[in-house]
């Protein structure tokens, strides 16, 4: 069959089901490797005589990155490859980079910035006069093993920030912005180069427990607080919290938004509360008004009926005049900090007989009755949460609760004849 001159036939196998061209297969590199940085950049390496070499600079696009190894692979082939030099090691300190480190992340939130502050403190002790360069794993294990493993939480915390300090050292685009605020000159640094080639802060049994079901994960299961236990616990405190109380168990806000809430975002009229602000602390003596956790924290809640009365009684005797005037002051009539806070509840809870119930466990009392009348979506909204994942452990927990109940009811069942033993 003949076919006109600018018609070429396509061989069967170039033909897909639908009669398109199928796509090139994609080929293993045979020389080298590319990776992409957290910048967006392209870093290419290569290994000879079990040694990495990585490239001068990293480049814009793969094509860029795939086209230096090729040049360097055809070095070797015509035997003109030559190691490039490797940089002197620099002598920064982890001191140094650490605190450039912390200055250069610009979006942390006043009260991360101060527990960050907080916890690179009690890692400059041990590191801070160590070179960069010369940090190693076992250096890393032995401080770990130092560490009292009675405060579980403390010690994740500061191996975190180890981790993240270090793994910044250990990415080339980001060492070169850390360094250059740590004044290190960097036009003596070449592109690509990062002071660690790797992460040394590693623990192996960190690995294991990522891996553990996020249930397994949580070392304090928490339990909520019966309408009971709620009640006495009430009646313990002194009169200016009960209702402070009842708008954190029954409404599950956080202590922040709480502490921060005025009186024009209340509208008993109409039974509406406007969470916008919250107040953190980022030093024991200094409050930050701010946003709440996340976006999904602005919200409009719907008060309970049974707690306008109260909240309205609440205002008269204990809220200072005026719009602008916090709900749920201290008795000066400034934000109440957690430490005023724990002097009356602490007590209170014990008498109760929950001397485990944290305040902010209120807040997921509040979650849990109200997950059973709540969509995922509903709960979200409730609760101020930007994710899925934290509103449903609220409703599988009480799914757990709903098990629990059908087992219970299920002794109560008469037996029919056949059934009986």
């Amino acid at each position: 069959m003949s076919h006109p001159n600018n018609v070429v036939e396509m061989r069967p196998e170039d033909r897909t089901d639908a009669g398109r061209k199928a796509p090139p297969e994609r080929r293993r590199r045979s020389f080298g490797k590319i990776a992409k940085l957290r910048s967006g950049r392209f870093q290419a390496s290569y290994t000879i005589d079990g040694v990495r070499h990585v490239a001068p600079v990293t480049f814009p696009t793969r094509t860029d990155a795939g086209a230096w190894l090729a040049m360097t692979q055809g070095q070797r082939i015509e035997h003109r490859w030559k190691p490039a030099p490797p940089p002197e090691p620099l002598t920064v300190t982890l001191r140094a980079f650490a605190e450039a480190w912390l200055e250069n992340n610009h979006d942390l939130a006043p009260r991360t910035r101060s527990e960050y502050r907080k916890l690179l403190d009690r890692l400059l002790v041990t590191f801070g006069e160590v070179r960069l360069v010369e940090l190693s794993g076992d250096i890393v294990a032995d401080w770990w093993d130092a560490l009292d493993p009675d405060k579980p939480s403390a010690r994740e915390h500061l191996y975190g920030l180890l981790h993240a300090v270090v793994a910044s050292a250990a990415d080339p685009d980001e060492s070169r912005r850390v360094l250059r605020r740590a004044g290190v000159d960097i036009g003596l640094v070449p592109m690509g180069y990062a002071v660690l080639p790797t992460n040394p802060v590693r623990r192996p049994e960190k690995k294991a427990r990522r891996g553990r079901p996020a249930a397994q994960r949580r070392a304090r299961v928490m339990r909520p607080a019966t309408g009971e236990e709620l009640e006495l616990i009430r009646a313990r405190l002194p009169e200016r919290y009960r209702v402070m109380l009842d708008v954190a168990a029954w409404m599950a806000l956080r202590f922040g938004e709480l502490t921060e809430l005025r009186r024009h975002d209340l509208d008993l009229e109409r039974g509406i509360m406007r969470v916008e602000r919250a107040v953190t602390w980022t030093t024991a003596s200094t409050p930050t008004v701010g946003p709440p956790k996340s976006d999904a924290g602005v919200r409009t809640l719907f008060i309970p009926a049974t707690l306008l009365p109260r909240l309205r009684e609440h205002l008269d005797k204990f809220a200072g005049p005026g719009e602008d005037a916090l709900v749920f002051p201290n008795t000066q009539g400034q934000h109440m900090h957690h430490g005023s806070l724990y002097k009356v509840f602490r007590p209170a809870r014990k008498a109760a007989g929950r001397p485990d119930l944290r305040w902010h466990d209120l807040r997921h009392t509040g979650a849990t009755n109200a997950a059973p009348y709540a969509t995922t979506r509903e709960l979200m909204t409730f609760m101020g949460h930007s994710t899925m994942s934290a509103a449903l452990i609220y409703q599988h927990a009480v799914e757990d609760r709903m098990a629990g109940l059908s087992a219970a009811m299920n002794t109560q069942i008469p037996r029919l004849p056949s059934e009986q033993d």
